[in-house]
């Protein structure tokens, strides 16, 4: 279930980086192939006031700190007052963030989602954590990848059963 893999890999990893704050999204893309135009949802939070959900539900990949992390291959620290979208960025400093991190969730350098953590307080984060943060990211991207596969494949089943019974009642209607 990926609400479930995105719950817990939100919930360790604030508790891991001693963090407040934390949204988890999922890309999603136009075509199967990952690399068309696409935007992020999200899936679960912590910590986020409403204001940010409703605001920060939808967003696109082009453009965000996400695609710049993604790209980079590795997590982005960044200050909160910073954030490219200056009506986010003033819900975000309401709610006493100070700088976050930006974990790309990745599979085979494609983008499936991101892990976003926030800070009320400051500190320095050592090299050690972000390589850790690196590895959550790549270990939570396989995870979110196989909960789209497992939930593609039952779609599919379902799309053969269906199939399948229309073929019966077609013969059956036509042998009456």
């Amino acid at each position: 279930n990926l609400r479930e893999i995105m719950e817990e890999a939100l919930e360790r990893t604030l508790a891991e980086m001693q963090m407040e704050q934390g949204v988890a999204y999922r890309a999603i893309y136009t075509a199967e192939d990952g690399q068309s135009e696409g935007h992020l949802e999200i899936i679960t939070h912590r910590g986020m006031s409403p204001e940010f959900i409703e605001k920060a539900a939808r967003l696109p990949i082009r453009g965000s700190l996400i695609e710049v992390a993604a790209n980079r291959g590795e997590p982005l620290i960044w200050e909160t007052s910073t954030y490219p979208i200056p009506e986010i960025r003033q819900i975000i400093l309401e709610g006493g963030a100070k700088y976050a991190v930006t974990i790309p969730l990745t599979v085979q350098d494609r983008l499936v989602g991101a892990l976003v953590l926030g800070s009320l307080g400051l500190r320095s984060i050592e090299k050690e954590e972000l390589s850790l943060l690196a590895a959550i990211g790549q270990q939570v991207g396989v995870a979110v990848e196989n909960a789209r596969l497992y939930e593609q494949a039952q779609k599919t089943a379902i799309l053969e059963e269906r199939s399948r019974l229309a073929r019966e009642l077609h013969d059956s209607v036509t042998q009456s």
